[in-house]
């Protein structure tokens, strides 16, 4: 297993895979971001705007080899709404060479 990525790695891995697009959600995930009434660029937007400060935890996958997996807490303000909506969330996302994988985007401390 190679070495566990810094945060400041892991974040500027995140943001031009966010940039690019290249993000895919969990069917949890997707079901998550829905019920926000996120679309797929809203999701790329959070994602580009994660901070060294929200992350709380920074593993490896437990499912892929050599992945690491970004646990976040953050607020995210959505710019795609005249009504500015600032939401607290709880985001997991696995890290993969490609492309990100987000398993979970939710409020922070919602059940589902």
């Amino acid at each position: 297993m190679s070495e566990l990525p810094t945060t400041r790695e892991a974040l500027e891995r995140i943001w031009a895979l966010a940039e690019a697009e290249e993000v895919e959600l969990s069917r949890r995930a997707a079901r998550q971001s829905d019920n926000l009434g996120y679309t797929h660029e809203v999701v790329c937007d959070m994602l580009y705007e994660l901070q060294e400060t929200d992350l709380e935890s920074l593993d490896w996958s437990h499912w892929e080899p050599n992945v690491a997996v970004g646990t976040f807490r953050a607020v995210f303000t959505r710019s795609d709404i005249d009504d500015a909506v600032t939401d607290e969330l709880f985001v997991e996302i696995a890290i993969r060479p490609d492309s990100l994988y987000v398993l979970a985007c939710k409020l922070y401390g919602s059940p589902e």
